[in-house]
């Protein structure tokens, strides 16, 4: 499976590695989270899971699935709290 990480997803300084780690050890994944914004496009699968970076230990991501077998990370930032209350029961306690 190819992972590909698009400038906007590596703006805030997350890497490819930083979206395999999540992904690996995911707390929540929903696919075919939410309508595509851009038209015609897939809809977008949403993460929330762990980080490599102790000061933001929870992340959010939006993948586009491009079958055969490419993932495409679209967005990758520290977890915003509508999210974070949304999610409450599947996050580790610590981070609820």
């Amino acid at each position: 499976m190819a992972i590909e990480l698009t400038e906007s997803a590596a703006k805030r300084g997350y890497t490819r590695e930083d979206a395999i780690y999540l992904m690996e050890h995911a707390y929540v994944v929903r696919p075919e989270w939410e309508e595509s914004r851009v038209p015609g496009g897939a809809r977008p699968w949403l993460w929330l899971g762990p980080s490599r970076d102790a000061l933001n230990p929870v992340l959010e991501m939006f993948t586009e699935v491009i079958p055969p077998d490419t993932v495409r990370v679209f967005h990758l930032m520290p977890i915003r709290q509508h999210f974070r209350e949304q999610f409450a029961a599947d996050l580790p306690e610590e981070y609820r």
